[in-house]
């Protein structure tokens, strides 16, 4: 169940007047929220998976590497049926472009290190095999071995609507 392609992809920085889609996404930016003290990230080993386990089949984990690129290095399985692949262990370059994910997610991803904010995601795929139009929703939240350099992103992806085309 590949996608045939994303499109309509909008990304904004997260803000508490954010309006979110899903209550797993807004769930996330919570936790992180409260986790952020005054200039320091939260910490990767502070958040707790059995703490969250009606998110774990939407979480998805990237570790950014010194490099500039970034790893995969977990997506839950719902993430992997929504994307139609699984990119665990996947490297994700800025040479790939602009790709499968209809942005250039090492940009993307990079923008998110630079700036140390939660970002969104909202746009909409196409499952042309399975006849299937998706509206998701993302968010992507920095987290850090010692709260001052993003070392991996924590994410959750789900999708908000669903029709047939």
């Amino acid at each position: 169940m590949a996608i045939t392609r994303i499109y309509g992809v909008n990304e904004e920085t997260v803000t508490d007047a954010t309006a979110f889609l899903s209550s797993k996404v807004a769930g996330l930016y919570r936790w992180w929220h409260s986790h952020a003290a005054e200039g320091r990230l939260p910490l990767r080993r502070e958040f707790d998976i059995t703490e969250h386990t009606p998110i774990v089949p939407d979480l998805f984990l990237v570790e950014v590497l010194a490099d500039g690129q970034f790893l995969m290095k977990l997506e839950g399985e719902r993430v992997i049926e929504l994307f139609g692949v699984n990119n665990t262990g996947r490297i994700i370059t800025e040479a790939a472009g602009v790709g499968e994910y209809g942005h250039a997610l090492a940009e993307y991803y990079q923008s998110i290190a630079d700036e140390r904010q939660c970002r969104r995601c909202t746009g909409n795929m196409e499952h042309l095999n399975h006849r299937r139009w998706i509206e998701f929703e993302s968010i992507d939240c920095p987290l850090s071995r010692d709260g001052r350099q993003v070392d991996f992103i924590l994410g959750v992806s789900v999708s908000v609507r669903e029709n047939r085309l």
